[in-house]
């Protein structure tokens, strides 16, 4: 059984296209949006960092290391790293499609940041409250939070989806045309 529809027979008007159109546009606009606020965000990040890069000279770079001192130092450069590697190339060309490999390495360095955020907190907790037993409680807190989002990743990285589809797949959509 063939389908062939001419073009005589159905005459679609333009409004029966334009809630359609009107999401395409609305769509666009705030990826648009998206990607100048991803831009300037960068730009005020980058502008920080060198802003303050005379006191972090002054005050972090000539004393020995401490952890306080290794997460600060992660803190700023692991940041600047993944928006460089993995935020910049997607906001600035918008590839068509995520690999799993870049999805898990971008994800794998959201958790490190969040240990480093943690650990930075326990760190202030510690010295607020006088170097004493809160540390304890706040350790395996962090270990668990941290276990339960590299488990989560790992476990859901093949469930990641895409909207558009691969070239691949376009030969296996049913055409209207075909005979």
């Amino acid at each position: 059984m063939s389908l062939i529809i001419s073009h005589m027979t159905i005459t679609p008007s333009i409004s029966q296209y334009k809630p359609f159109l009107d999401l395409v546009d609305a769509i666009y606009v705030q990826g648009e949006n998206a990607r100048y606020l991803a831009i300037s965000g960068i730009a005020l990040l980058v502008y920080d960092w060198l802003t303050t890069l005379d006191k972090e000279v002054e005050y972090t770079w000539g004393r020995k290391w401490t952890l306080a001192r290794v997460v600060y130092h992660l803190n700023r450069v692991l940041s600047v790293m993944l928006i460089g590697a993995v935020l910049i190339p997607n906001v600035l060309f918008a590839p068509a499609h995520f690999t799993p490999s870049v999805i898990l390495s971008y994800s794998y360095g959201v958790i490190v940041l969040l240990v480093i955020i943690g650990t930075t907190s326990i760190i202030r907790c510690w010295a607020l409250y006088g170097q004493k037993w809160i540390l304890w409680l706040l350790i395996p807190g962090l270990i668990l939070t941290v276990g339960h989002g590299a488990l989560q990743v790992t476990l859901n990285i093949n469930n990641n989806g895409s909207i558009k589809p691969a070239p691949r797949d376009l030969a296996r959509l049913p055409r209207l045309d075909s005979k």
